[in-house]
């Protein structure tokens, strides 16, 4: 009875009502994409220390990255680095075992045909797609891939970093609160055949072209503002 309760509790949550929506929708042959984005400060100090012997974690260019490594579309990989996004992969003992990009401006996703614009911009990177191998999850490397892609943030003057979270991923939410990161937005997006509806913290707004993104800009909390802005 124990974990039935527990189970009914989560259905009853925002998160867990989401998740029954999508599944109703999907029913319905309608797709939805349901996520917060949120915004955290760059840390300025490491999470997790110094990499241990077998692992080695390095910035991969375009011509460098393999498909086999991560389970995504060539596709998207192509479109991530055509506009400007990097990415770092570690290796264990030669293996790809995890990865982090991130994105120094407006992204446009592969989820849908929306462009984030995370504000202000030129102070503000977009994170995404941090990968960690099953095996490797209860260790340090998501912290030493987040530390080396930090360092590389404030060398180049990011002082906030944003980065889209599934609203049905509770855990995922709570772990980016606990490390600042802030809710600044609340999105959901109908899809069917060619048509987006997108809803955006209470509006919406349809986009029926195949050829054009919509943007979101991304503001910054009032939590994470300087106090002598």
């Amino acid at each position: 009875m124990g974990k039935l309760t527990e189970r009914i509790g989560r259905m009853k949550s925002p998160e867990g009502r989401a998740y029954l929506l999508k599944r109703l929708l999907g029913v319905l042959g309608i797709g939805m994409q349901d996520f917060h984005l949120v915004v955290q400060p760059v840390p300025q100090k490491p999470l997790a220390g110094r990499l241990g012997r077998n692992i080695e974690i390095r910035a991969i260019g375009p011509d460098a990255y393999r498909e086999v490594w991560f389970p995504r579309p060539r596709k998207f990989i192509d479109l991530r680095y055509a506009q400007g996004a990097r990415c770092w992969v570690a290796f264990k003992q030669g293996e790809a075992v995890g990865c982090i990009w991130i994105m120094p401006g407006a992204f446009r996703e592969d989820i849908a045909r929306i462009r984030v614009v995370p504000l202000p911009e030129g102070e503000t990177a977009w994170d995404f797609d941090i990968y960690i191998d099953e095996s490797m999850r209860m260790g340090r490397l998501f912290g030493q891939l987040w530390d080396v892609a930090s360092t590389w943030m404030r060398e180049q003057g990011f002082r906030w970093t944003a980065s889209r979270i599934d609203a049905t991923n509770e855990a995922s939410l709570r772990a980016h609160e606990r490390l600042g990161a802030k809710r600044a937005l609340h999105v959901r997006i109908y899809q069917l055949g060619g048509f987006e509806l997108l809803r955006l913290d209470g509006r919406f707004r349809l986009n029926p072209s195949r050829a054009r993104w919509l943007d979101i800009p991304i503001p910054l909390p009032d939590e994470l503002k300087p106090t002598d802005a």
